[in-house]
C-alpha cells in the first residue's frame, strides 16, 4: 500500500489568479486583451497533473521526467514573457496577498488530514503536528512542507511569490542594471546546483529554486524587451524546444526542481540544454496557446490555482482505493482511468469552490 508520502511528488505550479496579474494595472484592461488567455495554463495543468500519476511515471519513465524539465517552470518563466507598462502604478505587496491566504489554507486542510490519517510518517503528538505545521507556514520551506502535510507540492507558491514580487523591479530597470542582473543571476543559476539537495530542502521560501528559476526569468525577459519573443517564428521555437527535448530524452538530461535535482557549472551541456527547453517551452505554451480555441482547456487554465491545489488529496485517495502499487502498474487502462478521474474531479471541486462564498474568500486578493 502506497504511503501518504509517495504522493506527494512536487508539481506544481500552477496559477489561476493569473501571473500577468501579479502587479495589477491600476485601470482595468479591455476585455479583448485576456481573450483566450487560459489555454496555455489549461494545457499545463493537464500535464502536471498527469506528471503526479503514479501510473504515468512506471510506464513512461522517460517522458514522466522530460516533464520535469518545462512544465513547472514555463509557469514561473511565462510572466516575465509578458511585456508590463513600467509607468503603471504597483501594489508591491499584490504577489503575497494573492498567493499566502490559499497557501496557508490548503497547507492547514492537508496538514489535518495528514496528522489524522494514522500513516507511519504523520505526527506523532498533538505538539508534534503543530510544531511542524507552524514551521511550514513560516519557513515555507520543502522540508517543512512535506514534514507538516505529507505533500512537497506547495513549495511552488512561495517561490512565485518572491519572483512575481522581483518582476515589476525588472520592467523599471535600465538596460545598464538590467545587464548586471541578468549577469548576476547567469552566476547563481550556474552555483545553486552545488548545494546539497537536503541542505536546499530547508532553506527557507524556496530561495535556492527562485536562485536557479531568476536566469532564465531574466533571459525571458530579455527576449520580450528587445521583441525576439514574438519576433521568433512560432515554428522554429517548436523546433527548438522538440529539438532539445529528443537530446534531453537521449542523454538523460533531467532537471526537478523540487528535489533539487539540478546542473550547475560543472555540467555545462546539461545546464544550457535544460535552459533552452524551458525557455523555449515557455513561448510554445504562451503563443501556441492564444491560437487554441477548445474552451474546455481555457476552462482548466481559468481554474488551474485551484486544480493544483486540490488534485493531490484526489491522487492519493484514487490510489488508496485501488490497490497496491504493484496492482496499479500491471494496467495501462488504469492510467487513463486514474488521470483523467483526478482531472476531471479537480476541476468540478474546482468550479464549485470558485462559485462559492468560501472560494472567493480564499482567492481574493485583500
Amino acid at each position: 500500500m502506497l504511503s501518504y508520502r509517495q504522493i506527494r511528488h512536487a508539481p506544481a505550479s500552477v496559477i489561476a489568479i493569473g501571473p500577468g496579474d501579479a502587479s495589477p494595472l491600476a485601470r482595468a484592461e479591455p476585455a479583448k486583451t485576456v481573450a483566450n488567455g487560459h489555454a496555455w495554463r489549461g494545457v499545463l495543468i493537464a500535464l502536471i497533473v498527469l506528471g503526479h500519476n503514479r501510473l504515468f511515471e512506471s510506464h513512461f519513465y522517460g517522458v514522466y521526467r522530460l516533464l520535469y524539465n518545462f512544465h513547472v517552470e514555463a509557469f514561473l518563466i511565462i510572466p516575465f514573457l509578458r511585456r508590463g507598462d513600467p509607468g503603471r502604478r504597483v501594489d508591491w505587496l499584490y504577489p503575497l496577498k494573492a498567493y499566502y491566504r490559499p497557501f496557508c489554507v490548503f497547507v492547514t486542510a492537508y496538514a489535518v488530514l495528514f496528522a489524522v490519517s494514522g500513516v507511519a510518517e504523520a505526527p506523532r503528538s498533538v505538539g508534534d503536528a503543530f510544531a511542524r505545521y507552524g514551521s511550514a507556514l513560516t519557513f515555507a520551506d520543502s522540508a517543512a512542507l512535506d514534514r507538516a502535510t505529507g505533500f512537497e507540492m506547495f513549495w511552488f507558491l512561495p517561490v512565485f511569490i518572491i519572483l512575481a514580487t522581483i518582476r515589476p523591479l525588472l520592467e523599471r530597470a535600465t538596460i545598464t542594471w538590467f545587464i548586471v542582473a541578468l549577469v548576476g543571476a547567469a552566476a547563481v543559476h550556474a552555483s545553486v546546483g552545488y548545494i546539497d539537495a537536503s541542505t536546499a530542502a530547508m532553506l527557507p521560501w524556496g530561495v535556492p529554486i527562485v536562485g536557479y528559476m531568476l536566469f532564465p526569468c531574466l533571459v525571458a525577459a530579455a527576449l520580450a524587451r528587445s521583441g525576439w519573443s514574438n519576433a521568433i517564428p512560432l515554428w522554429a521555437t517548436v523546433i527548438v524546444f522538440a529539438a532539445m527535448t529528443c537530446l534531453c530524452l537521449v542523454d538523460k538530461l533531467w532537471i526537478n526542481l523540487s528535489d533539487f535535482k539540478l546542473y550547475d557549472a560543472t555540467h555545462p551541456a546539461g545546464l544550457i540544454v535544460t535552459d533552452i527547453v524551458m525557455v523555449a517551452a515557455s513561448i510554445v505554451f504562451l503563443r501556441g496557446g492564444a491560437h487554441l480555441r477548445w474552451g474546455w482547456l481555457d476552462a482548466l487554465g481559468r481554474h488551474s490555482l485551484q486544480i493544483y491545489l486540490i488534485h493531490g488529496i484526489i491522487g492519493y485517495a484514487l490510489v488508496r482505493l485501488a490497490g497496491q502499487d504493484h496492482t496499479l502498474a500491471a494496467t495501462l487502462p488504469l492510467l487513463a482511468i486514474s488521470y483523467t478521474t483526478t482531472l476531471l474531479l479537480s476541476f468540478l471541486i474546482a468550479r464549485w469552490l470558485m462559485r462559492s462564498p468560501i472560494g472567493t474568500w480564499i482567492f481574493a486578493a485583500r
